[in-house]
């Protein structure tokens, strides 16, 4: 447990006391570090960002091609009859590439946690700061991957002729959900993936597997097991009514949204915690 001592200047004291055996002062510190952590995120995601793109040729357009790569497989499978999906009310290029940019996204940022503590390895072992900043870091870069994505918006609107309506309002909020909602994911996934780096080696394929079980490229069907299924995959509610803001494919399902939010909040606080209390063990095992 880590006590602060307030005199001249702010100390910290390292005492064997489990941390949660006082709840106030650990949701105290765990408040200031998140304070103290901006700064620092800023700093770590522009390190992050030229690390993932230096002497690339292409440079940020790699943010781009995956999903657009993805979206064009889709659309050439369905084309040539090899796939068949149901009928939207939008042209299904439009509908596959939205539903691909905004799946790339959460998937960002599901990764993230477990990519920038490994990029962070020796930072952690040999200094001590709030550890809040690698998840902040995270967000931000998740959050100029997305920005450099849905620049692909206006030209997909003129293209397929599309006007969104009042609900492209909402676009910023679903962003911003689908990259909590990631975190939140990713946070709980770190603390494995640190012990056992199969999780990062096996973690691409299982976002994959997710995605192909989540209505990016096709239309949620009103059958059972499809329902079943979705009812447990949070993604799809923030994928469809994103969606539904940018090209206008159908109504906001404002409820499921709102409950997806909720529950993505306090399982963020959750991995938030588990997190911290798992710092320490994270920091040793690093240093073998």
């Amino acid at each position: 447990m880590v006590k602060s001592v307030r005199g001249a200047a702010e100390r910290r004291v390292y005492s064997a006391e489990p941390a949660l055996r006082n709840p106030g002062v650990l949701m105290r510190d765990m408040a200031r570090d998140l304070r103290l952590s901006f700064a620092l995120g800023w700093q770590l995601a522009g390190r992050d960002l030229k690390a993932q793109y230096r002497q690339s040729l292409l440079g940020y357009l790699w943010a781009l091609l995956p999903p657009l790569l993805i979206a064009a497989s889709f659309v050439a499978l369905k084309t040539s009859g090899v796939v068949s999906a149901r009928a939207v009310s939008v042209p299904y290029g439009a509908y596959v590439v939205t539903g691909t940019l905004l799946w790339q996204i959460f998937a960002d940022a599901v990764a993230a946690p477990l990519r920038l503590v490994i990029a962070s390895r020796e930072m952690l072992i040999r200094v001590n700061f709030p550890r809040e900043a690698i998840v902040l870091a995270g967000m931000l870069t998740t959050l100029f991957g997305a920005l450099v994505r849905l620049a692909v918006v206006i030209p997909l609107l003129l293209y397929y002729q599309l006007a969104p309506g009042a609900g492209l309002a909402f676009l910023p909020c679903g962003v911003l959900s689908l990259i909590l909602a990631g975190t939140c994911a990713g946070l709980l996934v770190t603390p494995i993936g640190v012990l056992y780096r199969d999780v990062e080696k096996v973690l691409p394929a299982a976002l994959m597997l997710w995605m192909l079980l989540t209505p990016v490229a096709y239309p949620i069907s009103a059958s059972a097991g499809e329902a079943g299924w979705l009812a447990l995959n949070f993604v799809a509610p923030l994928i469809e009514a994103s969606r539904n803001a940018i090209i206008g494919s159908g109504p906001i399902a404002w409820g499921a949204v709102a409950w997806v939010d909720g529950g993505v909040l306090l399982a963020l606080l959750a991995g938030w915690l588990l997190l911290r209390l798992a710092t320490p063990h994270l920091v040793a095992r690093l240093g073998i």
